[in-house]
């Protein structure tokens, strides 16, 4: 399983830059895959279905053994051997072919004729001083970066605690009867499938704002603000999922399987297109992988929690479901730094354009007098 699990996530994260090649739709794209991947759960629904109707576990899974050939198929057959730009130049484009594929020469040779080759070298230009940002170091230690780790771990943790509580909980809300567990989760393994609907709309919300028409300061600033409100409607989804799931209610684990759902599909999405869009492109796989290995250390702690309650606690999720709280709102110091920190940019930027028009109405006068 933990193959199975490091593999997935290999293969996800080399995904990703596919949506370059469509920057308006960037963390629409990313979304979709983290969508995706989280509706892989769904997977074992099936598999529990195929047993209850007689068929061999062991079959079910020669059978997803055989269907993970095809992306092996598709890594050789569609997937670029270099890296696609994360602001491609206009008339950028790939040829695809088995064991040769390369990203288009003729293509650049087209768009060198129709642009001339001082609007290429600015096409180009654009991706290699984006390419010449902050070193990984600068970045792993930066405020913003260890925010979101700590959004994250929080996050993560939300997710996976809830997960490993579910069939104690509903053990205990149904009084020990199998029947109705095995019913309930049946639901919550169905409702799997709708994260791949879910997680685009968490894209959108970030692709918004996308504009090419404004300066690439402005740009920055506009991408970071969709992004803060990506992580303020996950970690407000989450807070809601830690209230319900601590009412000892058994009809509103269908609210808490919803909300768990989209608390899901709302969470590697904007991650992923928060690191794409703010920092060094180079750096995407170290950073990413840097906030997961952090993030999932941080929920072993969900271990000890579970050893305590059904200990010494008796059995009591009280003091666990006032740990998710906490963690929740501890949370939100991500979007709320990133609110703050996009107003003191929106303000310098503001500054700078006043200041250059004054310099710019004096260079004028300057000259008219002259």
């Amino acid at each position: 399983m933990m193959l199975l699990a490091y593999g997935a996530d290999i293969f996800l994260v080399s995904n990703f830059e596919l949506a370059n090649l469509s920057p308006r739709y960037r963390s629409t794209i990313i979304s979709l895959y983290c969508g995706a991947y989280d509706s892989s759960a769904f997977t074992m629904v099936l598999v529990k279905l195929a047993y209850d109707s007689g068929i061999p576990v062991k079959a079910s899974f020669l059978v997803i053994a055989f269907l993970f050939t095809t992306t092996i198929i598709s890594t050789f057959w569609f997937m670029p051997r270099h890296h696609v730009p994360f602001q491609p130049p206009r008339g950028y484009r790939l040829n695809f072919g088995c064991c040769n594929r390369t990203p288009s020469v003729l293509g650049m040779v087209v768009t060198e004729r129709q642009l001339g080759r001082k609007e290429l070298a600015d096409e180009i230009g654009s991706v290699v001083r984006r390419d010449k940002g902050e070193s990984f170091k600068t970045i792993a230690v930066s405020k913003l970066f260890l925010l979101d780790v700590l959004w994250l771990t929080c996050q993560r943790f939300q997710s996976f605690s809830f997960v490993g509580r579910l069939n104690p909980t509903l053990d205990r809300l149904a009084n020990n009867d199998k029947g109705i567990v095995s019913s309930y989760l049946s639901v919550y393994g169905s409702l799997q499938f709708l994260g791949i609907f879910f997680a685009p709309l968490s894209g959108r919300l970030m692709d918004r704002k996308s504009r090419a028409d404004v300066p690439s300061t402005l740009r920055e600033i506009e991408r970071l603000e969709a992004c803060m409100v990506s992580f303020f409607l996950d970690t407000t989804v989450g807070l809601l999922l830690a209230l319900v799931a601590s009412i000892p209610v058994l009809q509103l684990q269908y609210v808490a399987f919803l909300l768990h759902v989209i608390h899901r599909a709302f969470l590697y999405g904007p991650h992923s297109a928060f690191i794409a869009h703010v920092y060094n492109p180079k750096h995407f796989g170290k950073l990413f992988g840097l906030a997961m290995s952090c993030s999932a250390a941080f929920s072993v702690l969900q271990y000890p929690l579970f050893v305590l309650v059904r200990g010494s606690l008796g059995g009591d999720p009280f003091v666990f479901n006032m740990v998710v709280l906490i963690l929740m709102l501890v949370s939100f110091v991500h979007p709320v730094y990133i609110w703050r920190h996009c107003r003191a940019n929106r303000r310098a930027f503001r500054a700078e354009l006043a200041a250059t028009s004054l310099n710019g109405a004096a260079t004028n006068f300057i000259q008219r007098e002259s």
